[in-house]
């Protein structure tokens, strides 16, 4: 009988010792298997890139990622872009820096009606609603939109900058419409070019025509061609 009450004892006495021990390695967390990425960047707004895929703009909340390298872009209109390799390792939070220069002014030209024709300086930059770069300095802006009055603006640009231009243009009178020209440069029309190739097919058939026909060895036929009114004349190539 005493025997089995030692036993008991002993039984008990190793539940209660275990059962900390048990207790503490469930509470023992693991290690951290990602890591974090801070940006700190002083313009907001601009695009951020994590390994080519877009993670949102700044300011932007840290960034968990796997352990490693990782490459790191960020970019906005008018500003000089970022990119980086960067190494994050678990657990830990990696901070970045991100200062971007200004380079250029971001101008968005809208009119009503839209379609129409803008340039800068005397360059075609696109049709309305349009978007694009000015370089830091004085520009001539020229909008232009058949059937209606052209608008003229002088711009500075600041780099770094984005506007927005607003133009609600002014039609012209009936009477004007007619001897109104079309602003639309030759080389913007895509019939020019069609114009242009068809007409170079036709004159390399035409020359390989009269090749054939002045280098062929029927004389008869020959003859016949150039007894034609206006006579005959022979064509040399150098090809």
């Amino acid at each position: 009988m005493l025997a089995l009450r030692a036993a008991l004892v002993a039984f008990l006495g190793v539940l209660v010792w275990s059962a900390p021990v048990d207790a503490q390695r469930r509470r023992t967390p693991r290690a951290p298997a990602q890591g974090t990425l801070a940006l700190q960047a002083t313009q907001a707004g601009a695009e951020v890139f994590v390994d080519e895929q877009p993670v949102g703009t700044t300011p932007l909340d840290p960034i968990t990622l796997a352990p490693g390298s990782h490459t790191v872009r960020v970019r906005m209109a008018g500003y000089t872009e970022f990119t980086d390799v960067v190494h994050v390792a678990a657990g830990q939070r990696t901070e970045v820096s991100v200062e971007l220069f200004p380079l250029s002014q971001v101008l968005a030209v809208t009119t009503e009606p839209p379609g129409a024709h803008v340039y800068v300086d005397g360059d075609f930059m696109g049709d309305t609603p349009v978007e694009f770069d000015l370089l830091e300095g004085a520009h001539s802006l020229r909008v232009a939109h058949r059937g209606y009055a052209d608008v003229v603006r002088q711009i500075e640009a600041r780099a770094g900058t984005r506007e927005e231009l607003q133009l609600t243009l002014e039609a012209l009178p009936p009477e004007m419409l007619s001897d109104t020209p079309d602003t639309t440069e030759w080389y913007e029309e895509p019939v020019t070019w069609i114009a242009i190739g068809g007409g170079a097919v036709a004159i390399a058939v035409a020359i390989t025509v009269i090749a054939v026909v002045t280098t062929s060895e029927q004389g008869s036929e020959l003859q016949s061609f150039c007894e034609l009114p206006g006579g005959c004349f022979r064509v040399e190539t150098p090809w």
